[in-house]
C-alpha cells in the first residue's frame, strides 16, 4: 500500500546520499516527514518569499521545479541580475556538504556559449536548515520544444540546434562535469537561436535527481526529470551515473525533437510505473515512426 511505497522509497533514499546503512535503514534524525516537507520551504506565493538570499536581493519567483525553486535576484558587486536557483530538494550530510563545495568550484570554471554559467555557489540557511543555492546567469529564452515548434524548424535544423548542445554537454565533460538533469525544460533557446543548458551539474552537486528519484515515487504523479533519466539513474544509484548518463538522457531529447514524442511509455501517471518503463522498456526505432 501507501504506506509500504513510502517506506521503500525512503529507505531507497537513504541508502543512496549515505544516510543510512545497506539495507536502507534510516539514520536517526531522518524522516519521511522532513523529507516530504522538503519541497514546502518556498511558498509559490511573492509575500511568501525571503526579501534575500546569501546577499541577494530577491525580485520573484522565476518557477519551480523538481529539485527546488529559482528566484529572480539582484546582486550588487558587480551589479547584475541573476537567476537564483536554490536547492530545497537537499539533505546535507557531512560528506554531501564537502562534494557540494568542491563541485560548485568546479561549475564556477565552465565557460562555453551554451552554458549558462554559475557566478557563484553557496549556502544559507532556510528555515532552520542549511540550504544549497546557486547565482546563475539569466536566461531569456524559449524551452527547445516550444522554440523548434514556434520556429517551424525542419529535422536539418532541429538537428543542428541538437549539435551545438551536444558541443556544449561535451565541453563539460572534458572537464569532468556531468549534469545529469538533462531535459527540455532545462535547454532555453535565446533571440538569437543560441541554445544554452541550465543548471549543468547542480544534480551532481547535490544528489537531487537521486533523491527526486527516490523519495516522490510515493507522490502518484509523475516529475519532469523522469522520462529523461537514464536506466542506472531510474534505478537511484548514484554510483553508476557518470557521462554516459547524460548523452543517454540527451538521446531521449533528440529523439522527442525529432519524433515528436517520446521513445517509450515513461510518462505514466504513477512515477513507479514511469521508473520501471525507464530501466525495462526498448525503444521504439526512429525510422519507424511516421511523423506526417
Amino acid at each position: 500500500g501507501p504506506a509500504e511505497l513510502l517506506r521503500l522509497a525512503t529507505s531507497s533514499a537513504a541508502t543512496a546520499l549515505g544516510l543510512g546503512d545497506e539495507r536502507g535503514r534510516i539514520a536517526p534524525g531522518l524522516t519521511a516527514d522532513l523529507v516530504a516537507s522538503a519541497h514546502d520551504l518556498i511558498g509559490d506565493d511573492e509575500a511568501s518569499l525571503p526579501d534575500e538570499v546569501a546577499g541577494y536581493r530577491v525580485r520573484g519567483l522565476l518557477g519551480r521545479g523538481g529539485m527546488g525553486a529559482v528566484l529572480e535576484a539582484e546582486q550588487d558587486n558587480p551589479r547584475r541580475i541573476v537567476a537564483l536557483k536554490i536547492v530545497t530538494q537537499a539533505i546535507l550530510t557531512k560528506e554531501t556538504r564537502r562534494r557540494f563545495e568542491l563541485e560548485a568550484q568546479v561549475l564556477g570554471r565552465l565557460q562555453h556559449p551554451g552554458i549558462a554559467q554559475v557566478y557563484e555557489a553557496g549556502l544559507f540557511e532556510l528555515a532552520g536548515r542549511s540550504q544549497p543555492y546557486f547565482a546563475m546567469e539569466l536566461i531569456r529564452g524559449r524551452a527547445l520544444g516550444r522554440f523548434a515548434e514556434e520556429e517551424r524548424l525542419g529535422t536539418r535544423q532541429r538537428l543542428e540546434v541538437i549539435a551545438r548542445i551536444c558541443d556544449a554537454v561535451q565541453h563539460a565533460h572534458q572537464r569532468g562535469v556531468i549534469h545529469r538533469d538533462l531535459k527540455p525544460e532545462n535547454i532555453l533557446v535565446d533571440d538569437d537561436g543560441q541554445p544554452k543548458i541550465l543548471d549543468f551539474g547542480l544534480a551532481r552537486a547535490t544528489d537531487a535527481d537521486v533523491q527526486v528519484t527516490t523519495l516522490h515515487t510515493n507522490v502518484g504523479q509523475i516529475m519532469g526529470t523522469i522520462p529523461y533519466m537514464s536506466p542506472e539513474q531510474a534505478a537511484g544509484n548514484s554510483a553508476n551515473i557518470d557521462a554516459r548518463s547524460d548523452i543517454y538522457s540527451l538521446g531521449v531529447v533528440t529523439y522527442e525533437l525529432i519524433a515528436g514524442r517520446m521513445p517509450y511509455a515513461a510518462t505514466h501517471p504513477v512515477a513507479l510505473e514511469a521508473l520501471r518503463a525507464v530501466r525495462e522498456e526498448e525503444a521504439r526505432p526512429l525510422s519507424a515512426i511516421d511523423r506526417t
